[in-house]
């Protein structure tokens, strides 16, 4: 009876494990290469091409704005093919708004500037400066909006560097 018990888990697991997707494998070169294989296999046509983008971005793309390839590819261990998808649209959405982050930085920087010169004062909010309209650009008052960039936050004619933490971490600074 024991022995049927036992079989019969043994069934049950062995069809459990079959019915699950492949996942990535980050414990070797050769297994990374196998799984990257299996996994992509696995998912549908329409899908194949995202993993592949995914796999190359998360694998070789080079950021100042993303940890290293290597620790991202660590992360890969265990994904399915919809999970890596996933995290490479995180990670592109992560950089995307760094980018725009520091491009608002350099509208800030270059409004600050503007402002100095055309006023003759050497200190601005930057609610000052947003207010103003022609000091900051759009697309850096949108920025600024979407990631509750302190409003108070006072610049000087002599302020060396411009810094600013991002909720996802991302440490942004500029020279001014």
């Amino acid at each position: 009876m024991k022995k049927t018990k036992y079989l019969a888990l043994s069934l049950v697991l062995i069809f459990f494990a079959s019915c699950s997707k492949p996942t990535i494998d980050t414990s070797s070169g050769i297994a990374l290469e196998d799984s990257v294989d299996l996994v992509s296999e696995s998912l549908p046509k329409n899908e194949q091409d995202n993993f592949a983008r995914a796999i190359v971005y998360i694998s070789i793309h080079n950021s100042d704005y993303l940890e290293p390839a290597f620790k991202r590819k660590e992360k890969l261990n265990g994904m399915s093919g919809t999970q890596v998808i996933e995290y490479y649209k995180e990670l592109r959405i992560k950089e995307e708004n760094a980018i725009n982050g520091m491009n608002a930085l350099r509208s800030i920087i270059s409004g600050c500037w503007q402002y100095f010169l055309e006023t003759g004062k050497s200190e601005v909010t930057l609610k000052e400066l947003l207010d103003e309209e022609a000091y900051v650009s759009e697309n850096a008052t949108n920025w600024i909006e979407q990631n509750n960039y302190p409003l108070d936050t006072k610049y000087t004619e002599d302020q060396k560097e411009l810094f600013f933490k991002l909720p996802s971490g991302v440490e942004l600074k500029m020279d001014f």
